[in-house]
């Protein structure tokens, strides 16, 4: 703990030179201290602030007004020279300088007394009821502006430095107290999450990357443990850098909702290139003191919370799109988040390197579940329906296809090794163990809505005869008229809206809403639309159907 004091900023002099020099070092001082640290006293130094990151935040918030505007000087010269010196990192693709024209800094104000101090204080004041979320970001493509490592160092430096200011501003300003949400949008990573001491009702987490030219998505770096407070956790297009959730949420005990979307090597310990053995990942998480229990039988560490979960999956990479990266993300991850009662042969295969998923997160109470799979991993469902199936009322799925082919062709590489014989193209599909469905919502293909539709026609809960039950199918795409015009089949849509054996003669007698994801223009939209609605017609003419129909939605 004696490296924490070189950089002390307590001192005036001090607050003013924490340059791009002294961050390297902040950074070492970090390092050394967490590689000495168990998991466990990790958390304890995040919840008594004796983790030298929070020992910096606190001697900034601390410092006296000359001495905290040297600091927020400081950290204001840092961000107004990374933006003079990478415009275009900061500046979104509809935004930038047309071609032939010189881009120029961003016209911000870096003075925050530029205005009375009376008038500050209103405008702070009244953004108590406006305002209560705060979102970090940068473009998508910062990585490919910045060039190579030392932009990308000065990233990191800026990133540190907004957070800084952003702390230092709230709590002089006293806003931090109604701040209850924090995003960050393509941000680059930073030793610690800022919110975890100064937003005390942080509720809502969200960490978003978007597709970028270098395909090289935001990494949310070890460790990145989240305060008690947090009930919400979205994490889209990221990389979690060879480690699960588990540790993200360690304190969160009434996590609510957790949205996992196209996380890369998030959902197994392992990446898909095979880099790391299983010897490797057991001797990290042993330095680590992280005890992983068995997928099967594994017990609840607290008491069943999560009612929303949302899961985007496969993961698969650009260059690997088949049924073997399916094979190392999707599986474990279901197998371990909906465990059997015991073990068994099929659960087997995957307890090997794959055990670092959090167990923890008990899903015996989830309410709404949205999963988006592809077509040939269906064969889950029946898993899923057993774990949570009394439960869950509100249920999304969406299903993506290759092709249009009847069977799923397996890309094997010498990285990947071939998934076991059950993980192959299936036309199963089975809702009959969610028993209180009450909302139902489909997206799938036009090419594969018949066994879809099949599947869907086993819904047979005895929330159908209810008045608010729904049944919403998206096609996507459906801008082709002739695929669509085969794709709306009367018998298909009879099976699942009116009562037939499959369903335990329950006609659903709710709504019924037809959507589709369309790029077409207006004038085919036109045309698309006229064939809806005479379908629609047929099966609302048809006396086995009791479901009020809904507009068609154009997505």
């Amino acid at each position: 703990m004696v490296g924490v004091q070189l950089l002390d900023v307590s001192d005036g002099s001090r607050a003013s030179q924490f340059d791009s020099a002294r961050y390297p070092e902040f950074l070492e001082i970090i390092d050394r201290f967490e590689s000495d640290l168990s998991f466990p006293a990790l958390i304890e130094s995040y919840t008594t602030g004796t983790h030298p990151y929070f020992q910096l935040q606190a001697s900034i918030l601390s410092l006296s007004t000359d001495n905290g505007e040297r600091f927020y000087g400081c950290m204001l010269d840092i961000i107004k020279s990374f933006e003079d010196k990478y415009p275009r990192a900061l500046l979104s693709p509809a935004s930038l300088p047309s071609a032939g024209s010189l881009p120029s800094p961003p016209m911000l104000s870096h003075v925050h007394n530029g205005l009375p101090f009376e008038v500050l204080e209103r405008i702070f004041t009244a953004c108590a009821f406006t305002h209560n979320y705060i979102r970090l970001r940068m473009n998508a493509d910062w990585q490919y502006w910045v060039g190579g490592i030392p932009g990308k160092r000065h990233a990191d430096l800026y990133a540190f430095a907004v957070e800084c200011a952003v702390s230092y501003m709230s709590h002089k300003w006293g806003f931090a107290s109604w701040v209850v949400g924090v995003t960050f949008e393509c941000w680059p990573s930073t030793p610690a999450p800022f919110f975890f001491k100064v937003f005390t009702r942080v509720r809502e987490v969200v960490y978003h990357g978007k597709s970028c030219r270098l395909r090289s998505y935001p990494v949310i770096g070890y460790p990145r443990i989240l305060p008690a407070s947090v009930v919400s956790l979205r994490i889209i297009r990221c990389c979690l850098r060879a480690y699960s959730i588990e540790c993200m949420l360690a304190l969160c005990c009434n996590i609510q909702s957790v949205t996992i979307h196209s996380v890369y090597y998030g959902h197994v310990m392992a990446p898909l290139a095979r880099a790391f053995t299983a010897a490797d990942i057991a001797k990290w998480l042993s330095k680590r003191r992280i005890k992983i229990a068995s997928p099967c039988g594994a017990l609840e560490l607290y008491p069943p919370s999560i009612k929303r979960l949302s899961l985007h999956v496969p993961d698969s990479s650009y260059v690997i799109n088949s049924t073997a990266s399916d094979a190392r993300g999707t599986p474990p991850l279901l197998l371990q988040l909906f465990p059997e009662s015991s073990p068994l042969p099929v659960a087997l295969y995957y307890l090997w390197d794959d055990k670092a998923f959090p167990v923890c997160l008990c899903l015996s109470a989830v309410q709404d579940l949205e999963l988006i799979l592809s077509a040939h991993m269906r064969y889950v469902l029946p898993r899923v329906a057993m774990h949570t199936g009394r439960h869950i009322t509100v249920l999304r799925l969406v299903f993506h296809t290759f092709s249009s082919a009847p069977t799923v062709m397996c890309i094997y590489t010498d990285t990947l090794t071939a998934p076991p014989p059950y993980v192959r193209h299936t036309d199963a599909l089975s809702l009959s163990g969610f028993v209180s469905l009450l909302d139902l919502q489909i997206e799938t293909a036009p090419c594969d809505i018949e066994s879809v539709m099949l599947g869907c026609a086993t819904w047979c809960s005895t929330a159908r005869l209810q008045r608010d039950s729904s049944f919403t199918l998206c096609l996507s795409p459906a801008d082709n008229r002739v695929q669509l015009e085969r794709a709306l089949t009367d018998r298909l849509f009879l099976s699942v809206l009116g009562g037939t054996a499959v369903n335990d003669h329950r006609p659903l007698c709710g709504s019924f809403g037809l959507g589709l994801r369309t790029s077409s223009s207006s004038a085919d939209q036109h045309e698309l639309r006229t064939v809806v609605d005479i379908f629609l017609a047929r099966i609302v003419a048809d006396s086995s159907v009791c479901s009020t129909v809904r507009d068609t939605l154009f997505c």
